[in-house]
């Protein structure tokens, strides 16, 4: 099977996460076209997962739908308060609204002449405690046979112990770097920021980027990540653990500002880069 590269961008990059539901049609045109040209300029396969930026965050925050594998073991359990039929309406209010997403990026990546299918992982996903357990997956190694790309998104997937939960693209991330081991080149996480600072850069000037990030690195440094309060996933400190682990596997991956042309392409064609100009690698 050819070489796998898995594409992760956060809602963040291609919705303004400040208005609901509301795509920021430039960022994410941009990003179909990079990765366009760049499964047009390389033979490597490709799995894309994205975030729910403006569509999926607010809704599950409001209805109290919380991505957190410790709050799932400290509800593991316990009966909800909510009303059931409650319950189940949000669940599909949220579905819904992520698939709305999810049809809107397929759609641009299709426009780029990209062969992209929507995955929705409600609908093959189980978790456990807050994390995935099964998924489904025959489907995408019949697409990646054909070389067909499956696009992925955070989701509201049902768990065997809290009953409902928000599974993030950094955990289906996760879950097919894993899966997908023995064919899996790198992974890219691109963000709205340029890697992984010592501070917020969006609010303080001086914030450094770290140009590599090992485990032994992040125990001595002892890094703490702003996360918005509108980001019920887990923000950036979740985003670097997840990859942390993927690195003790052997899977290499970067945190990246993909919001220009030829960053993402580049990578995708040509592999991780050596001079850590840009972004942050996440190595073992």
């Amino acid at each position: 099977m050819r070489k796998l590269v898995i594409v992760k961008f956060g809602g963040s990059v291609i919705t303004t996460k400040t208005e609901r539901k509301a795509i920021n049609r430039r960022n994410l045109d941009l990003i179909c076209n990079e990765i366009g040209i760049a499964f047009k300029g390389s033979d490597k396969n490709l799995i894309i997962v994205h975030g729910g930026g403006s569509y999926g965050h607010p809704l599950a925050k409001r209805f109290g739908f919380r991505y957190s594998q410790i709050s799932a073991k400290e509800n593991k359990g316990k009966t909800t308060t909510r009303n059931s039929k409650d319950v189940l309406r949000h669940y599909s209010k949220i579905k819904t609204t992520m698939e709305e997403l999810n049809r809107k990026v397929v759609e641009t990546l299709l426009l780029h002449e990209t062969p992209a299918i929507s995955f929705h992982p409600s609908d093959f996903s189980v978790a456990y405690e807050g994390e995935i357990c099964s998924m489904f997956t025959d489907q995408i190694d019949l697409c990646l046979d054909k070389r067909e790309i499956p696009v992925l998104h955070g989701d509201v997937v049902k768990d065997k112990t809290v009953g409902t939960v928000i599974v993030s693209g950094d955990q289906i991330l996760s879950y097919l770097a894993k899966k997908y081991k023995d064919i899996l080149t790198f992974v890219i996480v691109g963000t709205d920021v340029d890697g992984v600072y010592t501070k917020d850069p969006k609010i303080k000037p001086d914030a450094a980027r770290l140009k590599v990030i090992t485990p032994q690195l992040i125990n001595e440094l002892k890094l703490k990540f702003t996360t918005p309060d509108i980001d019920v996933t887990g923000g950036m400190r979740k985003k670097v653990e997840t990859l942390l682990e993927l690195a003790k596997d052997g899977i290499d991956s970067i945190i990246i500002d993909i919001k220009q042309r030829g960053i993402l392409s580049n990578l995708i064609k040509e592999g991780l880069p050596q001079s850590f100009e840009r972004g942050t690698i996440i190595k073992k």
